[in-house]
């Protein structure tokens, strides 16, 4: 059929707001600095891992699987989704039901690998298929909106100058020019115009 019948909505309507429960994603291209936040949230009481869900993952193997799984079929995708949307409701019960939180900042990436997730840059991981390891904020965003958990992505923001430096010249991922428009289409087409 016709794609215009049904418009993606361009930006998501926030409803979901709290002062007890959020979920933060720190979204920023490899080389912005998003690592530096995992020391720094190991000292804040308040910011929790997410809750461990059997049968979840937002990243395994690298990349290639999960619901961000650069390599995963839809089905698998949608499994992770309706499994995200199933049990953490549940979940978000039993952390409260233990008494020892009454409120919480859940980080999903950078702080722990509870949903085997590591930093989650854009791109993810210095490997083979780089160009489809790319997290989609947006998918989550919809799903905590659907629960009415409250979620926000907090976007690290660096020099590109000093990103290319990093990435290229201290850390040797690839050379210079396939990495400046590699980010240039990562940031213009996953992180603007894709979320």
């Amino acid at each position: 059929g016709d794609s215009s019948e049904y418009p993606y909505p361009q930006v998501l309507q926030k409803h979901a707001f709290s002062n007890k429960t959020r979920f933060v994603f720190i979204m920023g291209l490899e080389g912005s600095g998003h690592h530096m936040f995992g020391p720094l949230l190991h000292q804040c009481h308040r910011c929790k891992c997410p809750p461990s869900i059997k049968g979840f993952a937002l990243d395994s193997l690298s990349m290639t699987h999960g619901m961000f799984g650069g390599l995963s079929s839809r089905g698998e995708v949608a499994r992770h989704m309706e499994t995200l949307v199933q049990e953490l409701p549940g979940e978000l019960a039993q952390f409260y039901g233990r008494g020892k939180f009454s409120s919480a900042t859940f980080f999903i990436n950078t702080l722990c690998e509870n949903w085997g997730t590591g930093e989650l840059s854009y791109p993810n991981y210095n490997h083979e298929c780089r160009k489809f390891k790319i997290p989609d904020v947006r998918i989550m965003a919809e799903i905590f909106e659907s629960l009415g958990i409250d979620f926000r992505i907090m976007v690290v923001v660096r020099n590109a100058l000093d990103i290319l430096l990093s990435t290229t010249v201290h850390r040797h991922f690839e050379s210079w020019s396939s990495a400046a428009k590699k980010y240039i289409d990562i940031l213009e087409k996953d992180m603007i115009e894709g979320q």
